[in-house]
């Protein structure tokens, strides 16, 4: 073998024959010492004192924060013992008003009445003076007197000429009547009373009275009552009331009017009431109508009739004979003048079942507002209670359960429909 070299000294190796510098390893840092835990110093006695302090404190808050709490307590109820105090003489005074309103409608009804018949007493007064002047001149004419009573012919001939003169002498009232409230309209264009009481009106006269009584800006008293109007009249008699600035009483007692006809009177007593420049009407007297006495003397349901008597009772209210049953038929005429209208917050339910409850409150208000202005069964009794429109809606107002179910529909199916 060949004898190994030397390296000089000094001189470096190649590259290839360098061995490899293997990586120095990383150097470990030192360690941080952790910090012990902090053990609290015991408390000494100044943070006793100042707990005890801030105790007191808290306590004292407390106490001040429950009385003012107590005296907020005893302030709202004393509110509301005086709210509800407030709240029941408001209703007191409210029935204390509608008492006296009715009494004033019961006045105004009787007032009107006295009135058309001191002016009959007078026109009869003034025909009978005529026909006494009249025989007066007769035998004076030197006619003979008493010749024609001897005789059963002569008798049966005065008796004829009586009546035919009482005829005359009626279609005489009837004519000046009539010509009076014309002559008043013809000269100032404007009337402040049409009093046509028993003036035999019929739809077709009316349907042209009308057309002067809607251009009176005056017109304050109508009354049209023992006359023949018939639901033919209904809707010129609903435009007078929308129309007429100064309307307040209307009297169409002991016309022919059906029961449905009070639907419609509310609807244009509710228009007028939405209507600024017109003046509340005071009274709409639909008593002794045909529609209504024929409803007053049918039987309605007796689930129906128990309700209202149930009402009316907690009331104390007192009314004519046939009275109750008259409240009853004339919710189911309004309740069935809803369907038949079409009012858009009865479309869920069925004509036969009563339901005023489903409809908005708002709503019956305005309702009863409306019907409180008419009267549908007057009296005179001292005690008694007259019957207007918006008793028919009293249960509903009330919260009172409806009528319904199965043997609600039985019972109005099987009780006779009023006209």
């Amino acid at each position: 073998s060949r004898p190994r070299q030397r390296r000089p000294a000094g001189r470096p190796l190649p590259s290839a024959q360098r061995p490899e510098r293997l990586p120095a390893p990383p150097r470990a840092r030192p360690s941080t010492p952790q910090p012990r835990s902090a053990v609290p110093p015991p408390p000494t006695m100044a943070d006793a004192a100042d707990l005890r302090e801030e105790n007191q404190r808290l306590k004292a808050q407390l106490a001040d924060f429950q009385k003012q709490q107590a005296q907020e307590r005893t302030q709202y109820e004393a509110k509301v013992v005086t709210e509800k105090k407030l709240g029941q003489q408001h209703a007191e005074s409210a029935q204390q008003r509608t008492s006296e309103l009715e009494a004033a409608k019961q006045s105004i009804v009787k007032l009107t009445k006295t009135l058309e018949e001191e002016v009959s007493r007078r026109e009869q007064v003034s025909a009978d003076s005529q026909h006494l002047e009249r025989r007066m001149q007769d035998l004076a004419s030197g006619a003979p007197a008493g010749t024609l009573s001897r005789s059963p012919g002569g008798r049966a001939a005065k008796r004829a000429d009586e009546d035919d003169f009482k005829a005359r002498e009626q279609a005489s009232q009837v004519s000046t009547k009539i010509l009076r409230v014309v002559d008043q309209w013809m000269r100032a264009r404007d009337l402040q009373q049409a009093l046509l009481r028993g003036a035999h009106i019929n739809d077709t006269a009316f349907a042209t009275l009308v057309q002067a009584l809607g251009d009176c800006p005056s017109l304050q008293t109508v009354d049209l009552s023992a006359n023949l109007l018939t639901m033919d009249s209904c809707s010129d008699l609903c435009q007078l009331i929308t129309i007429a600035p100064q309307l307040s009483f209307i009297s169409l007692a002991d016309n022919l009017l059906s029961l449905r006809s009070i639907g419609y009177f509310m609807t244009a007593i509710m228009e007028r009431q939405n209507t600024k420049k017109l003046m509340p009407m005071d009274l709409l007297d639909l008593s002794g109508n045909e529609g209504f006495i024929a409803a007053a003397s049918a039987q309605p349901p007796e689930a129906l009739h128990r309700q209202v008597k149930s009402v009316l009772g907690r009331e104390g209210s007192v009314l004519p004979p046939t009275g109750t049953e008259l409240v009853a038929q004339v919710m189911r005429a309004m309740w069935r003048f809803l369907h038949d209208t079409g009012h858009p917050q009865v479309r869920d339910s069925t004509a036969d079942e009563i339901a005023f409850h489903i409809m908005d409150k708002v709503t019956l208000r305005k309702m009863e507002n409306a019907l409180l202005k008419i009267m549908l069964l007057s009296t005179e009794e001292p005690g008694v209670r007259p019957v207007t429109g918006h008793l028919a809606l009293l249960s509903s107002l009330e919260g009172e359960s409806p009528y319904v179910g199965a043997a609600a529909v039985a019972d109005a199916t099987a009780a006779p429909s009023a006209k």
